[in-house]
């Protein structure tokens, strides 16, 4: 499934991000750099490449040892903001940021590839039912022959989310709200000229028909087939009204399939947040990297609502709600890797056997 940017920031990869933290100007590029047909920087005789690192000066050995120095520190990274050692949106967490950025282009092949395949560290996956295999098995193909993942995309519709997992997107333009599973308040606006006001509290009963149920499920409130096609769990998944006080605006219950929702919410953004957590309950049959809470995190004394919108599960399905107005050409023009509101490198995995209550 497509998916909006929740702060209006948005960086699709490690360069843009980098650009962002960089003096205006950026940095210079050597004198005679090359430029291949990829973007990588090649150099000509006896020209420097940029971002090579610089060892005219420094002994062979020294070299060296800096190299793997700054590598380690690099890596390790992720795991250093989650234990507390680097504070989130620090100078350090930047600086360190930056080298991962550098090494992840410029680093040795080793280095660089294991980063690459993470073994340092709505979308839809391959047990959907609507899985096109051919298409899979020529994304997988394009993968072994290092073509670039924006042109995996472009021709497959495949890509890997953060947790290195194959994914496709499921349109979610035409998806819309079904009024049979609410109650429909309507509210004047005095200092809107009076205009007329919708808001949707979620039905304890349903009518279809002649036939009135007393719970409500997701396609009472959402009609969307491409998505119950893939996944006809999401056919069963009952939505409620939180039982309890709380300002969070909805949840997954992903054990026990159930979706709650907060009362009176705009269509459009009601409409966002069931898409949200639908992708929730996705991530957890998919077994991809699921989404969190902020409490996880109020033992790590730390910024506990940063680390939370780092949590791989909550970037993906916050880029859902991104991407839900998606058409067919802007998803094809726009990869859901660069729409992703946190660059991977500061994504991190959440414990898979963790609370099954996901809170937006």
């Amino acid at each position: 499934m497509g998916v909006g940017l929740s702060d209006g920031t948005s960086y699709p990869d490690e360069g843009s991000w980098m650009a962002s933290t960089m003096p205006v100007g950026g940095p210079q590029e050597p004198a005679g750099a090359l430029k291949s047909s990829g973007g990588t920087q090649t150099p000509g005789n006896g020209e420097k490449a940029e971002n090579l690192p610089n060892i005219e000066d420094v002994p062979h050995h020294d070299w060296v040892e800096n190299l793997f120095s700054t590598a380690g520190k690099a890596m390790a990274l992720p795991g250093d903001v989650l234990s507390g050692k680097v504070q989130p949106g620090s100078i350090q967490e930047i600086e360190r940021a930056a080298d991962l950025a550098g090494l992840m282009v410029a680093g040795p092949a080793p280095v660089a590839s294991k980063m690459a395949d993470g073994t340092l560290g709505s979308f839809a996956g391959v047990t959907s039912r609507t899985l096109d295999k051919g298409a899979l098995e020529t994304a997988q193909a394009a993968e072994r022959e290092a073509v670039h993942p924006d042109e995996i995309w472009q021709k497959t519709g495949f890509f890997k989310g953060a947790d290195k997992q194959w994914r496709y997107e499921i349109p979610d333009e035409h998806a819309k709200l079904n009024d049979r599973g609410f109650t429909v308040n309507t509210l004047e606006d005095p200092n809107a000229g009076g205009e007329i006001n919708k808001l949707y509290t979620v039905n304890n009963k349903t009518k279809t028909g002649s036939t009135t149920s007393q719970i409500t499920r997701l396609p009472d409130i959402l009609d969307h087939p491409e998505l119950y096609d893939a996944y006809p769990t999401l056919r069963s998944t009952k939505v409620q009204n939180f039982p309890y006080p709380t300002e969070s605006k909805g949840s997954m219950d992903t054990e026990h399939n159930v979706m709650y929702l907060a009362k009176d919410l705009a269509p459009e953004y009601i409409r966002s947040v069931v898409l949200h957590e639908s992708q929730h309950m996705i991530q957890k049959m998919e077994g991809f990297a699921r989404g969190g809470n902020p409490s996880e995190f109020k033992d790590q004394n730390l910024m506990a609502s940063e680390l939370y919108r780092r949590l791989m599960g909550e970037v993906e399905s916050r880029n859902v709600q991104s991407r839900m107005n998606f058409n067919e050409a802007k998803r094809w023009f726009n990869s859901p890797r660069s729409t992703e509101d946190r660059p991977r490198f500061v994504q991190i995995p959440a414990n898979q056997n963790g609370p099954a209550m996901l809170p937006r």
